[in-house]
């Protein structure tokens, strides 16, 4: 079973982070989630009751977590804390994680197309380094797999809420590019762009790797789960 690792991250030895793939099963509903994670947990050598899962507001509110309760509500999840593993649900929003590595920060993010218009990514980056005194340019990111502008059609009104060069006009259908956007919001939060990597992977193109939203069109949405942690 595939774990999507981010290539940034990989000389951080105590880091634990990636994103499952659809052969690992949902994470959405509550006892799919309950089996999958407990499974993940056994491959990471972690503890499954460290995990600590955002409980998805397609907002942009922040959160910072001191101690591992099962469930926030909140599309950002902050830690300084070793031993909690941050964990949010993707199947076509774009996960987004941080590191500080010299006060070791971390943070999560479920960065959706409302999340996204809200400037959560921008506001993050602000709030984060005003509570641990770091320096937004020391940060590092990783942009994971999540649709991309070939397939991300949205309403006029959608549109509206971004600049128009993340917008592109096919048949005059309009398509967002999320992952530039939340590349855009980092960069205007005075990230450095040699220390962010984006994911080129399309959860919609690759069918046998992702669970889609948009693809599989299901009332009942199946997810992708991105994690991100620090061993003791």
């Amino acid at each position: 079973m595939e774990i999507v690792r981010p290539k940034i991250f990989s000389k951080y030895k105590s880091l634990i982070c990636g994103i499952t793939t659809r052969s690992w099963g949902d994470f959405k509903e509550p006892a799919e989630y309950k089996k999958n994670s407990k499974r993940l947990a056994k491959k990471l050598k972690i503890d499954p009751a460290r995990i600590v899962k955002a409980g998805i507001q397609n907002g942009s509110d922040i959160v910072f977590i001191d101690k591992n309760k099962k469930n926030y509500p909140g599309d950002c999840l902050v830690s300084s804390k070793r031993n909690i593993y941050l964990m949010v649900t993707v199947a076509d929003c774009v996960p987004v994680m941080f590191f500080e590595p010299q006060r070791k920060i971390i943070a999560l993010v479920h960065a959706g197309w409302k999340g996204l218009a809200k400037s959560i990514l921008k506001k993050a980056v602000k709030k984060i380094c005003m509570k641990y005194g770091i320096r937004p340019e020391n940060l590092i990111f990783y942009i994971g797999p999540s649709i991309s502008k070939c397939h991300f059609e949205v309403r006029p009104a959608v549109a509206g809420l971004f600049p128009a060069s993340l917008i592109t006009k096919r048949s005059n259908k309009l398509f967002i590019d999320l992952k530039n956007a939340a590349k855009s919001q980092l960069l205007s939060a005075r990230a450095d762009t040699k220390k962010i990597e984006v994911s080129s992977d399309c959860t919609y193109c690759l069918s046998k790797k992702y669970f889609s939203f948009r693809r599989e069109g299901k009332k009942t949405i199946t997810a992708q789960a991105a994690f991100l942690g620090m061993k003791k």
